[in-house]
């Protein structure tokens, strides 16, 4: 893209030089084949972006294991059960945040913008 400089002709003592960048591309696209690049698209940023629910729930699960102590009973269950039971879903959690973040880190060169215009553009 060129810019060009042209004189000012407005009258206006305020402008000395006006600078025009309104060249653009165009780029022709069937309303199915932009569809079906989205549809692609879409779900791969969402799938990259999984990894903040199994972080939440695992910080979560951090904080209450080391804030309690399991002291009581609580629902029939006993305090050595509930202790397993959330041991067991923070290592889940902990699993389930690995596989987010490797997603993650796969998805991240086809989730940006750029990778979109130029699938869009046919340049891939």
């Amino acid at each position: 893209m060129t810019s060009a400089a042209t004189n000012n002709n407005t009258g206006s003592e305020f402008v000395n030089v006006e600078y025009a960048n309104v060249k653009s591309d165009l780029i022709h696209i069937t309303d199915d084949k932009l569809r079906n690049i989205l549809n692609e698209f879409i779900p791969n940023v969402k799938k990259s972006n999984d990894w903040v629910t199994p972080f939440s729930i695992d910080l979560t699960l951090l904080i209450t294991f080391l804030t309690t102590d399991f002291s009581n009973d609580f629902l029939g269950i006993s305090k050595s059960i509930w202790s397993v039971i959330f041991i067991i879903v923070f290592i889940v959690s902990l699993v389930w945040l690995f596989i987010s973040i490797t997603n993650y880190y796969k998805l991240k060169k086809v989730t940006k913008i750029e990778f979109l215009i130029d699938k869009i553009k046919n340049k891939n």
